[in-house]
């Protein structure tokens, strides 16, 4: 509880670095894709894929948007910075010290409240690559998600879901005093038969971004004010995109253009006559996520075909 109290406190202490703040190149006002990259040995290549995939892939379909990748100074990474430099993309290294990986999310939101861009991306770094321009993905001002094939009441993929749901509702639920119980029981019955949407990629335009991230911390502040542990974002945006689906575009990943590669079958996705991944639709799924679940030799053909 301790962790989470800081996290929260260190939030409003949040401060860039001036040097790298200086050096940051805005290339496109238009278009950002931003998110935090942020080891003890900030490697290229990681286990995950890594964060050269990401880049590579995405400066093959778009050469001019913004890129902004997140790291604590103490992680300070020469090579890192030399490799973002030579593909036209940034590094803004800051001082908060992450007690857990979706503090993120508060860095981000306070970068963006202060740097407006028309259309934003915040993506997983170090699992992702890209088969075309993701921002073509983004119509009417919504949020894209990325379903999962996992649905909430599995007791596999989906169960780790279905507990930050209910460290979320018991939260929104505070003060009619439920009991834990009923909070669950209830939760169940409405999510059960529900896919996970993958918080790993979040892309829409910056008003739409902006109200989901200002929504995300108002309920950790709450969760927070009333002594209830942290709640993970991916817990907050499948309930936020569930609770708002007039602002979401919600597809199952058949027919999406976003995969989620987990408690997937790589060998029966449909290809294209150039080998890419498709849809039912015969489009290329623009964001493949979750690279190190397919198995090395599949993501080595992903490399070969993409790069």
């Amino acid at each position: 509880m301790k962790n989470i109290v800081k996290s929260l406190i260190t939030f409003n202490k949040i401060k860039f670095d001036k040097k790298s703040q200086l050096n940051i190149k805005i290339t496109s006002k238009e278009e950002v894709v931003i998110s935090s990259y942020n080891y003890n040995n900030c490697e290229l290549i990681s286990s995950k894929g890594g964060i050269k995939i990401f880049i590579d892939s995405l400066r093959k379909f778009n050469k001019n948007c913004t890129v902004i990748v997140l790291c604590s100074i103490k992680n300070k990474s020469i090579m890192l910075e030399n490799y973002l430099k030579e593909n036209n993309s940034n590094i803004l290294y800051y001082n908060f010290i992450e007690i857990h990986h979706d503090d993120r999310f508060f860095i981000i939101q306070k970068f963006l409240k202060k740097n407006v861009f028309s259309r934003i991306l915040i993506a997983d770094m170090n699992d992702i690559i890209f088969q075309s321009n993701p921002f073509e993905i983004i119509s009417n001002n919504k949020l894209y998600c990325s379903l999962e094939n996992n649905i909430l009441s599995d007791p596999g993929g989906g169960s780790c879901n279905l507990r930050w749901l209910i460290r979320l509702e018991y939260i929104l639920e505070h003060k009619s005093f439920l009991s834990k119980k009923t909070v669950t029981k209830n939760l169940y019955k409405k999510y059960k038969d529900k896919n996970v949407i993958c918080c790993g990629t979040i892309i829409s335009e910056y008003n739409t971004i902006m109200e989901y991230l200002n929504y995300y911390m108002s309920i950790n502040k709450k969760g927070n004010l009333h002594r209830i542990p942290r709640v993970v974002g991916q817990g907050i945006y499948i309930d936020y995109c569930y609770k708002n689906t007039d602002k979401c575009i919600i597809k199952n990943q058949e027919f999406g253009k976003i995969l989620t590669l987990d408690n997937v079958n790589f060998n029966k996705i449909s290809r294209d006559n150039n080998g890419y991944l498709i849809n039912s639709n015969s489009e290329k799924y623009c964001i493949i996520h979750q690279i190190d679940r397919c198995g090395q030799k599949n993501l080595e053909y992903l490399k070969n075909i993409i790069l």
